[in-house]
């Protein structure tokens, strides 16, 4: 019989026995079984029953008593500090705004007083009342507060007070006529643990 081999050629083979060059005698099936290759079989993995999945699942779990006490407690907490930090911040820019304020109307008093504005000298007028909002007048005199005219009024937002002048007390910063001096002093302004202090020179500037 005539088997093709591996090389593309053709070896023939007669029933029974065959010898080959002075070796062994080998059968026919012994020279076939040496010559067809063995295949390994390899398990199919995507076989397996979609019953049993690959990665375990694991059951829903829920929060504890504990757990759900430690997080009330810690948002408490944050909360807290969160509310007395937005409470500082909003007292130090209403003291800022309030000082601002003042600070502007007593340069536009100076300026006024430097032009000589109805040929009389401008001023404003601080006053700390008991009990009652705090306030500042703006006037203009030929002399001094008690003889003036006051022109307009700023009275303080609440919570915001004069600490100086101090309480029941009041003060007066009159700029004069062409020079813009005045005495030196100071206004505070106070709210909670917050303070804005404005001096003001002899030579008239503010600061």
């Amino acid at each position: 019989m005539i088997i093709k081999n591996n090389n593309g050629g053709n070896e023939k083979y007669t029933r029974g026995t065959v010898r080959t060059g002075g070796q062994k005698k080998r059968t026919v099936t012994e020279r076939l079984c040496v010559s067809v290759p063995t295949v390994l079989s390899v398990p199919n993995v995507h076989s397996r029953s979609p019953s049993f999945p690959l990665v375990p699942t694991r059951s829903p779990r829920g929060f504890s008593l504990l757990e759900l006490l430690i997080v009330v407690a810690i948002v408490a907490i944050l909360g807290a500090a969160g509310s007395g930090f937005y409470h500082g911040a909003v007292t130090k820019i209403e003291v800022q705004s309030v000082s601002r304020a003042i600070a502007s109307d007593l340069k536009h008093m100076r300026s006024k007083s430097m032009s000589g504005e109805a040929e009389l000298k401008w001023g404003v007028h601080v006053v700390n009342t008991n009990g009652g909002p705090h306030y500042y007048e703006i006037f203009s005199t030929a002399t001094g507060y008690a003889g003036g005219t006051i022109t307009g009024t700023t009275t303080l937002s609440s919570g915001v007070t004069f600490s100086d002048p101090s309480a029941g007390t009041s003060k007066d910063i009159i700029f004069s006529r062409i020079s813009g001096t005045t005495t030196s002093t100071t206004i505070s302004i106070l709210s909670g643990n917050t303070m804005e202090t404005i001096t003001i020179s002899s030579i008239g500037t503010i600061n």
